[in-house]
């Protein structure tokens, strides 16, 4: 699925997403993810979605999404750089269902990929300039430990601009 946010406002938005297993609700989502530093807990799966579109401009993102409910939330500010209200607190936030049975499609082929794995990250085919990049997350990474925060510092405070489990593009230093 490919997911395109245009962005016709005066601030920046965005539309992160998350698969909610079980009975739980896109509010108790936006509890768990509201807090630094703690653990994730295992009825949050399969974290990504479009982020961080400034005004004027369109991003899209492409994911395979397995069936479930999902929470959708703008993690942006009222002020921008995490300043002001969160606009997923003032509404911005919903929730989805993918229906159907589990695909086993594929991701489009990437030159560059991201490899989260045990609190470490493995970079490959880079180049300076902009990058379309596979991220993949590897069994033994702690999921809320590698999603930045709205300056692109993780909890650890590492310059990093990835989120969980998708295709998106990016910028290499360079």
């Amino acid at each position: 699925m490919t997911i395109t946010l245009t962005n016709q406002d005066t601030i920046a938005r965005s539309a992160g997403i998350a698969r909610l297993v079980g009975d739980h609700t896109v509010d108790e989502f936006r509890k768990v993810v509201s807090k630094r530093g703690g653990p994730i807990p295992d009825w949050i799966e399969d974290g990504g979605g479009v982020y961080t579109v400034p005004p004027g401009e369109t991003k899209s993102v492409t994911q395979v999404l397995a069936p479930g409910k999902y929470a959708i939330s703008d993690d942006e500010t009222t002020e921008g750089d995490g300043e002001g209200e969160s606009l997923a607190d003032l509404g911005a936030k919903g929730e989805f269902t993918v229906t159907g049975p589990a695909s086993d499609a594929e991701l489009p082929a990437q030159p560059a990929t991201l490899t989260a794995k045990d609190y470490s990250y493995e970079f490959k085919g880079f180049k300076a300039g902009k990058n379309m990049v596979r991220f993949e997350h590897r069994h033994g990474a702690a999921p809320r430990d590698h999603v930045p925060d709205q300056q692109g510092q993780d909890d650890r405070g590492r310059q990093e601009g990835v989120h969980l489990r998708r295709a998106a593009e990016g910028t290499a230093a360079g």
